[in-house]
C-alpha cells in the first residue's frame, strides 16, 4: 500500500473511548465536511475558528508528500498534530453531534 494511516485515540463527550485509524487525506475532509456542513447558526464562533484554523495548518502539513511522508519523525509528528485537532474538536458539543463527525468516525 502507498498511503500511511494514523491511528488516534477518540474520546468525546457521550462516546467510549476508542481508537480511528485513517488517511491524513480523511482528517483534511473532515474538516472541509464541517465547514461546509454544520449548520452556520448551531455552531459558535469558537468552534467555526477552530475549524477554520485546522484547515490551515493541514493545508501547511500537506507539505510533506511521497516517500519523506513515510519518514519516523514526521509521522510520530503528524500522529501527534491529527490527535491535537481531534481533541480540540471534540470539545465543542456541536462538532461532537455533527454528521461530519459521525460519517468520520463510523
Amino acid at each position: 500500500d502507498t498511503h500511511m494511516v494514523y491511528s488516534l485515540e477518540v474520546e468525546g463527550q457521550r462516546r467510549p473511548a476508542r481508537t480511528c485509524t485513517r488517511r491524513f487525506s480523511a482528517f483534511v475532509e473532515l474538516l472541509n465536511r464541517l465547514g461546509r456542513e454544520a449548520p452556520g447558526e448551531r455552531v459558535s464562533r469558537e468552534a467555526r475558528g477552530c475549524v477554520d484554523g485546522w484547515k490551515t495548518r493541514l493545508l501547511v502539513e500537506k507539505r510533506h508528500a511521497g516517500r519523506g511522508a513515510k519518514a519516523p519523525a514526521i509521522v510520530s509528528a503528524r500522529v501527534a498534530l491529527l490527535q491535537r485537532m481531534l481533541d480540540e474538536l471534540l470539545a465543542f458539543p456541536e462538532i461532537c453531534s455533527s454528521a461530519p463527525l459521525a460519517a468520520f468516525l463510523a
